[in-house]
């Protein structure tokens, strides 16, 4: 489709800013801390207009590879509102793509919500609530539609919505510190459902982390985990994917120096599935990430692990995956920052053959052309090679846009 409707995009932007108005919250991640002498409302706004170009669209095999360029618009809007004790917070954001392919299954529409909030009760005692709603979708050749040749290449779109309930108590001055959590969440395809119905599943987990202090920026922790997972439509002749896994994870969080700090945890994994005739999945389970900041201006990010996915493949339980990513910040001037990443992952596909490698780098830069207006760019290389080799693709990236943001 060509670049048409922006009237569109108009709209969303509109309907963000009533939304987020009416709200009189803006969104801000859990990790500071509730009771900051600093009260009142904080609004921000922003919007980003970019285009993009990819020598492999749908992500298909070298012979059917079909190169795509497109027009990319993002608004967002989050507003906060401090209290002495309180803080409510909530972010709305959205993005919206039109690509010169033929017809307009490859245009896509996503959005999202989220809504947070924060009483500190006592000195020692902090809840923390965060709910969030998306609209997203899965690019067509992805997950389902991998090596499937359909002549409108309609892409899948779904609508997940999380929760979670999170109590702190302690001080970091404190030997024994305590950190319960809830969650839920549910992931509901929206289209083609004749087939993306067994694909919509249900989750609900737990956690209890123990801290044992050793100083201010120093601790040594043990975590135990558990989760439910649910689908509730399974495929005629098929085997039911759900499971209830369990994990423990002993771990250590330091900030040895402004230059250093790290969270490293190690333990083991244990996921039982729904169905009694499967086997049950027994791993060695591990969370890392390493941070080392030589200058101000420069910073070096390692993180790995082991992480599951559930499987977009009837005959498989799940995706067992192991990561590990390379990133190098830096600030060049006060105006110009960059990015480097390298990536590496492993997947198992837990009940087959299939193994799968995928690797990548990419190159981001940001250039502060005045103080509410920038500049991005963004180039990326992305493989995979499967031993499935419907499923093997290669594929280049490019971005180049601007943001205004107040």
């Amino acid at each position: 489709m060509k670049f048409t409707s922006k009237r569109c995009v108009v709209a969303c932007c509109l309907g963000a800013a009533a939304l987020c108005a009416s709200l009189g919250v803006r969104a801000q991640g859990l990790s500071g801390y509730a009771g900051d002498p600093e009260s009142g409302s904080r609004l921000r706004t922003s919007l980003e207009v970019g285009t993009d170009y990819t020598t492999n669209f749908f992500y298909a095999r070298k012979a059917a590879e079909d190169s795509g360029s497109g027009l990319i618009v993002r608004p967002e809007l989050s507003l906060t509102r401090k209290l002495s004790r309180f803080t409510f917070s909530a972010a709305a954001n959205a993005e919206a793509g039109w690509y010169d392919l033929p017809g307009n299954a490859d245009d896509y529409f996503d959005s999202a919500l989220k809504l947070g909030s924060r009483w500190q009760s006592a000195p020692r005692h902090q809840f923390d609530f965060e709910a969030r709603l998306r609209n997203g979708h899965n690019p067509f050749g992805t997950e389902r539609t991998e090596n499937t040749p359909l002549e409108d290449r309609k892409i899948d779109t779904w609508r997940e919505t999380q929760t979670e309930l999170r109590y702190l108590a302690g001080l970091p001055s404190d030997r024994l510190n305590f950190e319960l959590g809830l969650g839920g969440l549910n992931k509901e395809y929206t289209n083609n459902e004749a087939v993306t119905r067994f694909l919509s599943h249900e989750k609900t987990s737990a956690y209890l982390t123990t801290y044992l202090n050793m100083t201010t920026k120093s601790s040594v922790f043990l975590v135990v985990a558990g989760q439910r997972t649910y689908f509730e439509d399974v495929a005629p002749g098929a085997f039911d994917r759900g499971a209830t896994t369990l994990r423990y994870l002993l771990g250590a969080r330091w900030a040895a120096t402004a230059k250093t700090s790290g969270d490293f945890r190690v333990g083991y994994v244990d996921r039982n599935p729904t169905d009694p005739n499967r086997d049950s999945f027994q791993r060695f389970d591990w969370l890392a990430e390493l941070t080392w900041a030589p200058r101000a201006v420069r910073k070096l990010l390692l993180q790995t692990g082991r992480t599951a996915q559930e499987s977009f493949l009837n005959t498989v339980d799940f995706i067992d995956n192991r990561y590990g990513t390379l990133t190098w910040s830096e600030q060049w001037t006060p105006l110009m920052q960059t990015q480097a990443t390298v990536r590496y992952m492993t997947s198992s596909f837990i009940g087959s053959s299939r193994q799968d490698e995928s690797w990548g780098y990419g190159l981001s830069a940001e250039y502060q052309l005045t103080p509410y207006l920038a500049l991005l760019g963004l180039a990326s290389h992305g493989q995979r090679d499967s031993e499935v080799n419907f499923a093997n693709y290669e594929r280049f990236y490019a971005y180049l846009g601007a943001r205004y943001a107040r």
